[in-house]
């Protein structure tokens, strides 16, 4: 898209510091939680252990399991970021309404080509010549694009309203047999709300903050164990 103008640079660091903020948070609670179950695990092993020396009845021929081995099904436990990436892209439904677009990309749609046109002699580098305009541009011009985004995102939450309702009725509580047999509830993942300051959330975005949190879980976890 270009360069972005000082709005969406600001917007955009906003966004970046809110996400490294759920990303320590999410580490540090991860720790306490590790350190948690660690004493747990190793208390409720003791009792165990105990338990079988006073009855040999509970005698068991496998080995107890042990922290090693304990922390490596854990980590295998979580899901890679490609597996949830598969699975997020199989659940997508075509029928979800279109996202809105915002102001600035509705600007670059209505005049990229009259722009093009007018400078088609100066072979001209769209990707920085647009948002120069739109920088350069004061709030009344802008004004009927924001306007045009407005309206489009009233549209998107009338049509996800609908939606859910219509998800609501034709799909009450589905269970799927998967190819193994097992029940498995087939349930949407709900849909990320439109940001209020006409950009709009992406997919791409709440992966990557998906992903970052249950890698720095991981990494967490390896550096306690």
């Amino acid at each position: 898209m270009g360069e972005l103008n000082d709005n969406e640079l600001t917007a955009a660091i906003k966004e970046l510091t809110e996400q490294n903020d759920s990303l320590s948070l999410a580490i540090q609670r991860t720790r306490l939680s590790v350190k948690r179950l660690r004493l747990e695990y190793a208390v409720l092993l003791e009792r165990l252990e105990n338990r079988i020396n006073k009855d040999p009845s509970l005698h068991y021929d496998e080995p107890l399991p042990t922290l090693a081995s304990f922390k490596a099904n854990l980590l295998m436990s979580l899901p890679t970021s490609r597996s949830r990436k598969r699975r997020a892209k199989e659940k997508r439904d075509p029928n979800l309404p279109k996202r809105p677009t915002n102001a600035y990309l509705l600007f670059c749609e209505m005049n990229k080509e009259k722009i093009r046109q007018e400078h088609a002699a100066s072979n001209l580098d769209m990707t920085k010549v647009l948002p120069e305009i739109w920088k350069n541009m004061d709030e009344e011009a802008k004004k009927p694009y924001y306007d045009l985004y407005n309206a489009d995102r009233l549209r998107y939450q009338r049509e996800m309203t609908a939606y859910s309702q219509t998800k609501t009725v034709e799909e009450p509580n589905v269970d799927v047999k998967n190819e193994s047999g097992n029940d498995e509830e087939d349930v949407d993942e709900p849909e990320p709300e439109v940001d209020g300051d006409g950009m709009d959330v992406n997919d791409s975005d709440v992966t990557r903050l998906d992903d970052g949190i249950v890698d720095a879980a991981s990494s967490a976890i390896s550096s306690e164990m």
